[in-house]
């Protein structure tokens, strides 16, 4: 009999016990939830997006936004973007509101003043992902595809290597065609940021063309102006040093005879191009023993300057350079005595030339040039 009662007081004892363990985890349970609901809600979500904001932190606002990274579309751009167009905000004045959830998005109202008082509209979206946490739970990530924009085109000429903010434009970040009608190359940007963007053209022999756009909508276009192109500095000076080689050489061949000798290297090779520089040539040389019996004994050339090139899209460039020398000559005969009177001075004069780019180097194609002006300057007695 006591063993009987023993058992059935134990019983009693183990319905008490594990009554109080139900009630002990439901109580855990309700807490656990609570605090998730708390640590895990909407607010928190927004909360935590918000305070990247106010701090500038766009890195860690860009991975809140959670978005696929491509060329133009990531932490590096977005930074630049928020940091010039929200970099300013007194963050004091930031307020955040309240949040309207609506289709899958939580919209929150916040603003800032501007530096006159004003309050400056700068809500935001949050989106609900498509999985929850913990099986109940929704999460949220922050919207920022009104900062995108999308199909950017930029239209240049074929040859030159096309940058946007230092990135090149090429068949995997681009979509790259060719438009037979304006024989222009059409680069189009699937998305970027809104704001302002550098655009490069780079070609070696040129300089780099450089323009700052601002796009800020769909579809904004940009046409690479080859009317502002100009020649490297490099190829100035080349031309420069070719230039001077062929005026000297031209009166060096003129005093010895010796035709378009050492100036083959710096003509474009056609015949057009050799009949101006035999021409030339004989031009000079006829100047130099005129039938009035004058002559240019000697030339020394003791400087160059003045230097003008200007570039004509594609291939062309028109030069203008300016030199100075010193000369010996004798004048024409006196008609009663015969004789021919010796002087020296000193003169300057102007030359021009076209080169065109053949292939890879720039050849001297047309060459205006006239025998300099050695005639004897009468000297002008001071007044006393």
């Amino acid at each position: 009999m006591k063993i009987l009662e023993f058992f059935k007081k134990r019983k009693a004892s183990l319905k008490q016990l594990g009554g109080s363990l139900g009630l002990l985890l439901l109580a855990g349970c309700v807490g656990i939830g609570l605090g998730l609901v708390k640590t895990n809600g909407t607010k928190k979500y927004v909360e935590e997006a918000y305070d990247y904001y106010k701090e500038n932190n766009w890195k860690a606002l860009y991975n809140y936004a959670e978005m696929k990274d491509d060329a133009f579309i990531n932490e590096y751009f977005f930074e630049q973007m928020a940091s010039v167009k929200y970099g300013y905000v007194d963050k004091t004045t930031m307020q955040l509101g309240d949040i309207e959830k609506k289709d899958g998005k939580a919209i929150v109202d916040s603003y800032y003043k501007d530096s006159e008082g004003n309050k400056v509209d700068c809500s935001f979206v949050m989106l609900k992902k498509p999985n929850k946490k913990y099986l109940f739970f929704n999460e949220w990530k922050l919207d920022i595809s009104k900062f995108i924009i999308k199909k950017c085109k930029i239209v240049a000429p074929q040859g030159f290597a096309i940058y946007v903010d230092g990135v090149e434009l090429t068949v995997d970040n681009s979509r790259i065609g060719y438009n037979s009608a304006t024989d222009m190359l059409e680069y189009e940007i699937p998305r970027m940021f809104k704001g302002d963007h550098t655009i490069y053209a780079k070609q070696e022999m040129l300089e780099v063309n450089e323009a700052v756009v601002s796009w800020n909508e769909n579809g904004c276009e940009y046409v690479v102006d080859t009317a502002s192109f100009n020649i490297a500095e490099g190829v100035q000076t080349y031309i420069q040093t070719c230039s001077e080689n062929v005026i000297q050489l031209m009166y060096k061949n003129v005093f010895e005879e010796t035709t378009l000798t050492g100036l083959e290297p710096y003509m474009l090779n056609n015949e057009e191009t050799k009949a101006v520089f035999t021409a030339t040539y004989e031009k000079i040389l006829a100047a130099i023993q005129p039938e009035d019996g004058s002559t240019l004994n000697s030339l020394s050339i003791t400087g160059f300057d003045n230097y003008k090139i200007e570039y004509s899209y594609p291939n062309k460039a028109l030069v203008s350079i300016d030199f100075t020398c010193t000369f010996k000559a004798r004048g024409a005969r006196n008609i009663a005595s015969g004789a021919r009177e010796r002087y020296e001075g000193e003169t300057r004069s102007t030359i021009t030339m076209e080169y065109v780019c053949d292939g890879d180097q720039w050849m001297c194609s047309t060459l205006n040039m006239d025998c300099i002006d050695y005639s004897k300057k009468e000297e002008v007695e001071e007044k006393k």
